[in-house]
């Protein structure tokens, strides 16, 4: 799921910390978490808004002429844009957000295709509604049950065909701490 990175505001300072976008569109606001889920879109207020097309995501950032928001340092030309990862979105009171469509790797239901498909680690065919897991960065799937964990496989830390960890605990792999 795509989010915005935003600086929570804590204790001691100040921290990164990740906004999922579970709606559909969204406005910008001066309080944390910075981005709110909106109506339709209005020609007077910046809007971020998911597109969905043959199940691919894309999120459009809509800019009237008049809000002073900058995208990677440049004003979008003819007011919009359509944000890739690590986009940075600053605005004239300095505040940054950071778009991410990175994914954490979470047991689901595998939702089975139109032709069979097989487990990375073990090579047996996983079946439909079965506990397992799709690589965020590679896209292969792994058994994730008591009987085959293939996912968490003991004495791994990582997907049987990339770097990805499989640890449920690692956290996305990029943050802007990173910049």
């Amino acid at each position: 799921m795509a989010h915005f990175w935003f600086q929570k505001i804590i204790d001691d300072g100040k921290r990164w910390a990740a906004l999922p976008l579970a709606g559909s569109s969204y406005q910008f606001t001066d309080a944390e978490p910075f981005v709110r889920r909106a109506g339709p879109a209005r020609a007077d207020r910046e809007a971020l808004v998911r597109i969905q097309q043959g199940g691919i995501e894309q999120w459009l950032l809509l800019i009237p002429p008049t809000i002073p928001l900058w995208v990677n340092g440049r004003q979008p030309l003819l007011g919009a844009h359509v944000l890739t990862e690590r986009d940075e979105i600053r605005f004239r009171t300095g505040l940054r957000l950071y778009f991410s469509t990175e994914r954490l790797p979470q047991v689901v239901a595998f939702p089975g295709g139109s032709r069979e498909m097989c487990c990375a680690r073990c090579r047996n065919p996983i079946a439909r509604d079965t506990p397992a897991v799709a690589c965020p960065t590679c896209g292969t799937w792994c058994h994730q049950t008591e009987e085959l964990p293939c996912w968490r496989y003991p004495g791994s830390t990582q997907c049987p065909l990339c770097d990805q960890s499989n640890d449920p605990e690692a956290g996305f792999r990029w943050t802007p701490t990173d910049l």
